[in-house]
């Protein structure tokens, strides 16, 4: 009796999809193993991400942090320029407050030595001095007085002493430029030079003292004026010598210089003694 023929059970869809073309069922096991791969390469890929984007992240830190350390340097540092600035122009402003201040002598503008600064110097000082010569007292003293109008007070006294010595020092170097041994011949426009330069000279003589009595009477007035004339006394001595050509006879031009200094200090002498300067009639 033959048996009858039985079909195979049919297989579900899942059990379907196990298979291959060659019928085998290994197939589940090959996609498990790929999608976990997948999942590694996955989260290799991100883990590397992150740790681009951090170490990105902390290299902008690290540069914003930098710019604002340079920015917050260079604020300071200008704020130091700035405040030493300030502090210089200040000093300045009080620099130039104080010599205005010292500038200011009876409503006009002039230059005072501070009480604190030459004591010695702040003492009550009256220059009395006697009448000069014929010409002194017929001209010169008009001429001079009416001139001190004309000096403005910005003028120091001791500026116009050391104009006088200078223009002293000056001709007498031009008269010995033409005669070192005083001996030689000089052109005469020298001598006419020289001849303006001591009436030059006894003007700003006389003007300093007047404008020392506009300004300020102090002993530093006189100490500069009575100085720079025993120097302008050897130049003017030393500029005739030459114009007499005393060098032809160097004893008579020591004797000369000698008599000269000795006039000078012998008035100056007496003046420190009486406390009057005398001048001759001539």
């Amino acid at each position: 009796m033959a048996l009858p023929l039985q079909e195979p059970p049919l297989k579900s869809g899942k059990e379907k999809l196990n298979l291959v073309s060659d019928g085998s069922e290994t197939t589940p096991l090959f996609l498990e193993k790929r999608s976990t791969k997948t999942s590694d390469i996955f989260r290799s890929a991100m883990e590397t991400m992150e740790h681009k984007s951090r170490r990105t992240k902390e290299r902008l830190t690290t540069e914003f942090r930098n710019a604002l350390e340079g920015v917050e340097k260079k604020k300071q540092k200008t704020k130091e320029i700035l405040s030493k600035a300030t502090t210089e122009i200040l000093h300045a402003m009080e620099d130039k407050d104080q010599k205005t201040q010292k500038r200011r002598v009876l409503g006009k503008v002039g230059r005072v030595i501070p009480a604190d600064a030459v004591p010695r110097f702040t003492e009550p000082f009256a220059y009395n001095a006697t009448c000069g010569s014929v010409l002194e007292m017929l001209f010169f003293q008009r001429f001079w007085i009416w001139l001190s109008k004309k000096v403005p007070v910005w003028i120091m006294p001791c500026t116009l002493t050391y104009t006088g010595l200078a223009i002293n020092i000056i001709c007498c170097s031009i008269l010995i430029h033409y005669s070192s041994d005083g001996k030689g011949e000089v052109p005469s426009w020298v001598f006419y030079l020289c001849a303006f330069n001591i009436f030059i000279y006894q003007t700003i003589d006389a003007l300093d003292g007047k404008q020392s009595s506009k300004l300020q009477e102090t002993q530093l007035e006189e100490i500069s004026d009575h100085g720079s004339d025993s120097l302008s006394c050897t130049f003017l001595t030393l500029s005739i010598s030459i114009a007499l050509q005393l060098g032809n006879c160097p004893q008579l031009m020591l004797a000369f210089q000698i008599v000269n200094l000795l006039a000078f200090y012998s008035t100056h002498w007496q003046t420190h003694v009486t406390d009057v300067v005398v001048f001759g009639r001539l």
